[in-house]
């Protein structure tokens, strides 16, 4: 696959196809909002909240690398924190700008690069940054600008796409091996259709780590603790159905889920 600009194929993508968009209302609405949230917590990954605890960062000063359409930068400020964001895309800058005004709260919200953070040293009590850094080229560089921007004590919570997952097997031997995917796209071209969706001729950088892996691009930090989510079973049903998909799903996704949520102390 020839040598791409993998930062403007990411904002080509999320600039055609922001994060997490709902088509069924109108984009940028309180109802458009209001719609995409229920698909994250309800349907997408219901496990989220519990498993962040946004409650527990209240009156905190947290910066959000990559923050989309804003669903999670909101969690943390209806929760009390102090909130602030950088993302490369501007279909994200203005839809969150948008959503913060909708609801009276300070836009602290610029765009900005996850490997070189317009922050001063010490300047932060956590940074979380959820499903975007394995979209950067030099992830280690980007944990490296979190470990900065925070202060002593302060925690870090990154999720990162999990290479002992069931999906990036299901990726690699069904789609990449069965169906030609690796022989026709190459395996950069065969993740990238992870993210890739027909509004877009984006072909954006997709990695996988695995926990050792991830341990060591958290080396500088302490208390390091990986948490492995997200099976990925419907959870859009209805009655005993939805409960057993639920309960299957977050049983199998402590094991092969799609998303290590690591979470790191700086010393």
């Amino acid at each position: 696959m020839k040598r791409r600009d993998w930062k403007s194929e990411a904002i080509k993508q999320w600039n055609s196809d922001p994060c997490g968009a709902d088509e069924s209302t109108v984009f940028g609405t309180s109802e458009f909002f209001a719609q995409v949230e229920r698909k994250r917590y309800d349907e997408y990954a219901p496990w989220i909240p519990g498993t962040i605890g946004f409650e527990k960062f209240a009156g905190k000063r947290i910066l959000e690398v990559g923050f989309g359409l804003g669903t999670d930068f909101m969690s943390f400020a209806r929760a009390g924190a102090q909130c602030f964001g950088v993302d490369l895309t501007q279909a994200h800058l203005e839809a969150t700008r948008r959503r913060l005004l909708l609801e009276g709260r300070p836009v602290r919200i610029a765009r900005g690069d996850a490997e070189d953070l317009p922050f001063t040293d010490r300047s932060m009590d956590a940074v979380y940054s959820f499903g975007v850094l394995h979209h950067t080229p030099d992830t280690q560089r980007a944990v490296d600008e979190i470990h900065r921007v925070l202060r002593p004590g302060g925690e870090a919570v990154v999720a990162l796409y999990n290479r002992d997952s069931a999906f990036w097997l299901f990726t690699v031997a069904v789609r990449g091996v069965l169906k030609g995917g690796l022989l026709r796209l190459g395996y950069r071209g065969l993740m990238s259709q992870i993210e890739r969706r027909k509004a877009s001729d984006a072909v954006p950088l997709v990695k996988v780590h695995s926990r050792r892996e991830s341990r060591r691009l958290f080396a500088h930090f302490t208390d390091v603790r990986i948490h492995v989510r997200h099976f990925g079973l419907s959870n859009s049903r209805r009655g005993v159905i939805r409960k057993m998909a639920e309960r299957y799903s977050e049983a199998l996704g402590r094991w092969l889920g799609w998303y290590l949520v690591i979470r790191a102390i700086k010393i």
